[in-house]
């Protein structure tokens, strides 16, 4: 469930693969790029307040973005971006990524000897395009600020489907992200995230929605079904913890697929909502169904110690007005290790320990 991320011990200078025919410049604020053309080339020359507008048909591209103030649109789900036959050597492919690729990775600006981000990449938003097939992640974000990603489709991609690390402010919304082999969205890294996950459809990834090691995380209106884990909030150890991450009328149902044990967490399989070992986090109004399993993270809505990712015990958290039937082996369930968790209002039929449904 932690996603290992390459050391940089040193950010090297970006190292561009040699760009193909130049677009055309539409105005003083928008670049059209037209299929066979370089999405590379129209993000070097684009100024801060640029729009970049990609034309419907296939790109296979790997593009960084390193401007503030920048704006990728394409013309919905005929606008796809697919690996290149080679990557381009440079920070996001090389350090960040250790070799793989995403359709666009997002990168501070500059770093500091010890990775910590001295100057954020603002204001970047992606939107109306589908991305496919990356072994990497699709969409990332490392050291932003005011990301937003909506109305992509993200498939098939080897790692997360649309990711923000360590980046701040920002929203990922009304999105599809499915059969991504780990998270199809992920959220984390960042002790004020201050982000918004709304409106998103996930389904067939390992982990449908996935906070971690991040505070302040809005997460609503969301469908997540047919993963292996609907929604995971998790606290791996890091200083900081995981928590205040408000998660309220999202669609949990039906997340019994299987995901076998790998070198990063158990079995997992019919999990709902699972937080482990997060803080202060309020879930509510959430509807939680059908949710089988015989593993760690099974049931609907579980709070458990994070004990086995070297993280602490729930605490301090509010389940209050959700719907959860039909999960197993509980609707509700808790270890009773956290102090100040408070289960209200919750209408479901079974409970582990029994009296916390109501």
């Amino acid at each position: 469930m932690r996603r290992k991320l390459a050391v940089l011990a040193a950010v090297p200078a970006v190292v561009f693969a040699s760009l193909a025919a130049v677009p055309a410049q539409a105005s003083a604020t928008t670049i059209t790029v037209h299929p066979g053309q370089s999405i590379q080339a129209a993000v070097d020359r684009a100024a801060p307040g640029t729009t970049i507008v990609l034309e419907a048909g296939t790109y296979r591209q790997s593009v960084l973005i390193r401007k503030d103030h920048l704006t990728i649109r394409g013309e919905g789900d005929g606008t796809i971006l697919m690996p290149p036959a080679k990557l381009p050597k440079n920070v996001c492919t090389t350090d960040f990524l250790g070799g793989h690729g995403a359709a666009f990775c997002v990168f501070a600006k500059k770093l500091d000897a010890k990775m910590n981000v001295v100057t954020r990449v603002f204001d970047t938003k992606i939107s109306d395009l589908k991305v496919r097939g990356f072994d990497g992640m699709g969409i990332v974000a490392f050291g932003g600020s005011g990301f937003v990603v909506h109305d992509v489709t993200a498939i098939h991609d080897g790692d997360y489907g649309i990711a923000r690390f360590n980046t701040v402010g920002g929203a990922v919304y009304d999105n599809v992200v499915k059969n991504n082999n780990e998270a199809g969205i992920y959220v984390g890294d960042t002790a004020m995230a201050n982000a918004v996950v709304r409106d998103n459809d996930a389904t067939g990834n390992e982990l449908g929605l996935f906070v971690r090691h991040a505070r302040y995380v809005k997460v609503f209106d969301n469908r997540s079904w047919g993963n292996c884990q609907g929604l995971l909030i998790l606290d791996d150890g890091q200083a900081g913890g995981a928590g205040n991450v408000a998660a309220w009328d999202n669609d949990l149902n039906r997340n019994n697929n299987f995901c076998a044990a790998n070198s990063e967490h158990p079995p997992l399989q019919g999990g709902g909502l699972l937080v482990l070992g997060g803080t202060k986090n309020v879930l509510r109004d959430n509807t939680v169904l059908g949710n089988v399993g015989k593993q760690f993270n099974s049931g609907g809505i579980v709070l458990v110690s994070a004990a086995m990712f070297h993280g602490a015990n729930a605490a301090w958290n509010t389940v209050v007005g959700n719907e959860a039937f039909g999960n197993r082996p509980a609707d509700i369930r808790w270890d009773g290790l956290g102090a100040g968790n408070r289960f209200l209002d919750n209408s479901c039929h079974t409970s582990m320990p029994a009296g916390l449904c109501n």
